[in-house]
This record gives structure tokens, C-alpha cells and sequence, in this order.
């Protein structure tokens, strides 16, 4: 590896998102996967969150904390309960694991393949309770236990368990925490400070 590729990861700029973020929309009458005012045409509603306005149909993401850092120290200023508009309602995201190559870490660092965030479009229906066990069995900490199953089967059949089975397509993560989203990091963020325009997203530890 060449010095200004190592320089480079040392001094990496990592965008931290805290844990507690939310999603402020306007729902319409029906769930569905578009977001709407449902003022049939009148003028846009507005409420008030923490002295700060909202105004239909714009969406907003509402972060507990916002900062950012290198190997150096803290880029920029940070954030506190700050809501951020979006320009579009399709732009927001969430985010699910995928499979990588083989490796030492895995999405709960137990050993196994290596993981990455894959960004699915959001869909505001997912909401609507009850929540589909498809939907719900994208989150990423289902995924890891989808993974960790298929791990414990194979290990049993090859200790000489041949009856141990597993099919992943009859699997059902049980929804014990209610549904909550991992949102993917809004383009509008960045533009809170120049200096984090090349910084990575950081969710909870986790590229």
C-alpha cells in the first residue's frame, strides 16, 4: 500500500449519526409509498417540533446528534436535535446489510462473511402496522440473525448433525422492537458544513 494511501485512511473523515433519529412526514389518508399533505388542495399544514416549523408536504429527518471527526479531531462544528428538510421525499433512504467476500467481521463482529450497507428506496407504506414480516426482515440486525442461523445449521450438519435443517426462505426474524428503519444518510446533511463534504457516514460504529 502506498504512504498516501495509508495517510489517507488514518486521516478518513467520519460522519457520526446517533441512534436516535426520526422521520417527520406527512401521512395521508392511506398508507401508500408516496407522500402527500392530504389537505385535498388547501393550503399546506404546519406544526410546530422544538420552536422549529414543519410545513407540508415537506419531509424532515430529526437527529439527536450530528458531528463529524478524523484521526485529528472533530471536523467542523457539531449538532444537537437539529431537523433537517429534504428537498424531495424520494430521496430518503434506508439501509440493509449485504454479503461481502469472507472475513473476520461481521455485522455484530462474530466471525463470518463481511457486510455492507445496501440503500433501498423508502417506502412510507412499510409503516403501516402490522408490518409485513418481508419488510421487517430487511432490518440490519435481522439480517445478522439470518446469517448467524444459517452458521449454526451448517456448523451442526458438518459436526455430523445431518438432521439439522434450515431454509432461509421460510425464516421469520421475530419483531419484538417495533419497526424502526436505518435511514440512510440525506445528501442534505453534508451540506450543513463544507468541510464534511467528503466525509463517510458512521452508523453507530459501522461504515
Amino acid at each position: 500500500m502506498h504512504l498516501d494511501q495509508i495517510l489517507q485512511r488514518i486521516v478518513a473523515c467520519m460522519l457520526t449519526i446517533s441512534s436516535q433519529v426520526r422521520v417527520l412526514y406527512w401521512p395521508s389518508t392511506a398508507p401508500s409509498g408516496n407522500v402527500t399533505n392530504g389537505q385535498n388542495g388547501t393550503a399546506p399544514a404546519t406544526t410546530t417540533i422544538d420552536s422549529f416549523t414543519l410545513i407540508s408536504p415537506t419531509v424532515y429527518v430529526s437527529y439527536r446528534t450530528l458531528y463529524a471527526q478524523n484521526s485529528c479531531g472533530r471536523v467542523g462544528p457539531g449538532y444537537s436535535d437539529t431537523i433537517v428538510p429534504l428537498s424531495r421525499s424520494q430521496d430518503l433512504s434506508s439501509l440493509a446489510y449485504t454479503q461481502l467476500v469472507l472475513s473476520l467481521e461481521g455485522p455484530d463482529d462474530g466471525g463470518g462473511l463481511a457486510w455492507n450497507y445496501l440503500t433501498k428506496s423508502f417506502n412510507f407504506g412499510d409503516l403501516a402496522e402490522p408490518t409485513a414480516n418481508s419488510v421487517y426482515n430487511q432490518l440490519p440486525w435481522c439480517s445478522s440473525m439470518l446469517f448467524n442461523s444459517e452458521v449454526l445449521v451448517s456448523n451442526a450438519r458438518a459436526g455430523g448433525i445431518a438432521s439439522a435443517t434450515f431454509n432461509a426462505a421460510n425464516w421469520t426474524c421475530e419483531p419484538h422492537p417495533p419497526y424502526a428503519p436505518l435511514i440512510a444518510l440525506p445528501t442534505e446533511i453534508k451540506q450543513l458544513n463544507d468541510e464534511w463534504a467528503s466525509c463517510t457516514a458512521w452508523y453507530g460504529g459501522k461504515l
